[in-house]
């Protein structure tokens, strides 16, 4: 039997240039699938946050498009409670004095929203009038993430210095989740009466003192919105 001998084979220099190609190779893969996995992860969220803040604005339009009355709500925690144009100082007492009410207010420092809705039971006396009974019990919906909700009570008018039936008013929104994602629009008040603003000679203003911020800080727990429905 004849043995053969060959000298070809791979060299320290070779086979440390293909483990460094390799590893190389590796890398990029490994940071690919990180990059992929963070895109992925960062979208997840914007998507979630999305869909909550969607939920907070379907709360915001659907009850803006009914009430009667609006109120913004800056609970000072006194004992004696008051309502004046469209400011209240009591969410609880909002809801007790009125028909139905939709209140958005913190619920506590942690970024939880929380959305009540008040509903009223409806009868007809003897003659012929809608009396409300108790409220019915509704469950409270509460929406974690968000930072803070920005609304202001706005004006539009289609000619300068026009007078309150030539004019109309809506109310305008900003929802900030607390990683980033927001979205903002604006309702119109088609049925509310008890607002009323200082008349101007521009197309558009601001109700007097008609902005009010809903979490953030140092309104975690005392500022709201009611939307009221007489």
């Amino acid at each position: 039997m004849k043995r053969f001998k060959t000298k070809k084979a791979f060299t320290l220099v070779e086979l440390v240039v293909t483990v460094a190609i390799l590893s190389i190779t590796a890398g990029f893969g490994i940071g690919i699938f990180a990059s992929a996995m963070s895109n992925y992860s960062k979208a997840s969220l914007t998507a979630k946050e999305q869909a909550l803040a969607t939920e907070i604005e379907d709360f915001i339009l659907d009850n803006a498009r009914i009430c009667t009355n609006l109120y913004l709500i800056n609970s000072d925690y006194s004992e004696d409670f008051t309502e004046e144009g469209y400011y209240a100082n009591n969410a609880a007492q909002v809801a007790l004095d009125n028909s139905d009410s939709y209140i958005m207010s913190m619920a506590s420092d942690s970024g939880v929203l929380k959305l009540t809705t008040n509903e009223r039971g409806k009868e007809t006396d003897v003659t012929g009038a809608v009396v409300y009974s108790d409220i019915i019990d509704q469950p409270d919906l509460t929406v974690s993430g968000v930072d803070h909700i920005d609304l202001t009570l706005c004006k539009q008018k289609m000619v300068a210095g026009q007078t309150e039936k030539q004019s109309f008013n809506y109310l305008q929104y900003s929802i900030y989740m607390n990683e980033g994602y927001f979205i903002t629009g604006d309702v119109m008040l088609y049925s509310c009466k008890n607002l009323s603003f200082v008349y101007e000679n521009g197309f558009f203003e601001k109700a007097d003192e008609g902005t009010i911020t809903i979490g953030g800080e140092g309104n975690a727990s005392t500022n709201g919105i009611a939307f009221v429905v007489k």
